[in-house]
């Protein structure tokens, strides 16, 4: 994401199956060390009721490879991927080649 506190989302609705195990991985970096950012995989009911909250914090000034694996319930109805960047409002979060992969 750019200059300011924000963010941007995917929402994912297709092809989790309920009670299955997935992992996240991604490669991220910041531009300043003294910026708190992160991805956020968030877990919702079919009401957008917060079922789970992992946070992955982002924090390497050169490309790393992130994961974190999380259960899709079995009444979870979507998944919002979610980066983040605070703090800062002239530093920058860059993540690139998300996959997600089905441990069960």
């Amino acid at each position: 994401t750019g200059y300011a506190t924000g963010g941007i989302q995917q929402t994912l609705t297709k092809k989790l199956a309920p009670g299955r195990k997935y992992r996240l991985t991604f490669w991220g970096k910041i531009g300043s060390l003294s910026v708190s950012s992160m991805v956020s995989i968030r877990v919702r009911n079919a009401y957008g009721a917060l079922l789970d909250l992992q946070n992955i914090p982002v924090t390497s000034s050169s490309y790393k490879q992130y994961t974190k694996d999380f259960t899709y319930s079995s009444n979870a109805n979507s998944v919002d991927i979610v980066v983040v960047k605070d703090t800062s409002a002239s530093n920058y979060i860059f993540v690139d080649d998300f996959s997600l992969t089905d441990l069960t």
